[in-house]
């Protein structure tokens, strides 16, 4: 349940704070996976959470489309403490082995973030849309 609140709830809450005090425009980044969309063995919960949020932005993308422009935005196999708990503890071999060569070819947070940055700033995509690392070229713009 604290993972929920944090990832689902928290940015409901911080959405309506801000509404207070500044009625421009919004964009919206949701920091989403690709567990949200396809689930892995051992991370049910960590995908169902994810799930939830991008619900949950999508539907402020629809319902609030004058007050927030929204992009679920899953960064890609980032290093990261829980892959690298995951790499080294899985209990299924062939989920540990898959896990180890997602670490080998992470991405570095600077390249994720910079193909963010783009994307916001050219800001073609459609409102509430779920859109991976890998559907970006280098400049941000979407090629699948």
């Amino acid at each position: 349940m604290e993972s929920f609140s944090l990832s689902v709830l928290g940015p409901l809450e911080l959405l309506k704070a801000f509404n207070k005090v500044n009625s421009q425009k919004k964009t919206v980044v949701n920091i989403s996976s690709i567990m949200a969309l396809a689930p892995r063995d051992s991370c049910g919960v960590y995908s169902t959470v994810k799930a939830a949020s991008d619900a949950m932005h999508r539907s402020l993308a629809k319902e609030e489309s004058e007050t927030y422009r929204v992009v679920n935005y899953s960064p890609g196999p980032i290093d990261t403490d829980m892959m690298t708990e995951i790499s080294t503890d899985h209990p299924d071999n062939y989920e540990r082995a898959l896990w180890r060569e997602a670490r080998q070819s992470a991405i570095r947070p600077e390249n994720s973030a910079r193909k963010l940055m783009y994307l916001i700033e050219k800001n073609e995509y459609k409102n509430g849309a779920h859109i991976d690392i890998f559907d970006l070229d280098e400049d941000g713009e979407i090629i699948r």
